[in-house]
């Protein structure tokens, strides 16, 4: 049995499959495990969109690993959501999710729950030079 975590990115600043990309943590032999692949995308900012039961099918996939400047959203600023879900094996060990600098604020949310952050993000925002960062992954059901 599988508990299905969904992790959400909020990033500021700056024909493919109809699914954003799931990572099957049970299913993979590595113990680390990168999350480039398609995540759901959309400009702005709601808090209802940290909710694991908001329905995002809608809003394109884009490729995590590219700037959303070359995926057809030229000259956006301003907050941004990006949205995948990770499948955890119950009775899995404790888990991370580790970020690459990132050099806009951004938080993070697992479930509906913020977990994270660096940089500023309300009310406004400022460009930084963020280092790579670990957030722990409890496993708490939303």
């Amino acid at each position: 049995r599988t508990l299905q975590r969904g992790l959400l990115l909020l990033l500021l600043l700056a024909t493919c499959p109809l699914f954003a990309q799931t990572y099957n943590l049970g299913s993979s032999t590595q113990r680390i495990l990168s999350l480039n692949g398609k995540w759901r995308f959309h400009p702005g900012d709601n808090p209802r969109w940290a909710s694991p039961s908001f329905n995002d099918s809608r809003w394109p996939l884009l490729k995590s690993n590219e700037s959303w400047a070359v995926q057809g959203y030229p000259g956006l600023s301003g907050y941004a959501w990006y949205r995948f879900t990770v499948q955890i094996p119950a009775g899995s060990p404790s888990l991370s999710i580790s970020l690459p600098p990132i050099i806009t604020g951004y938080q993070i949310y697992e479930n509906g729950r913020l977990v994270g952050s660096s940089g500023n993000t309300h009310p406004t925002f400022a460009i930084v030079s963020s280092r790579s960062e670990v957030y722990p992954i409890d496993g708490t059901p939303a």
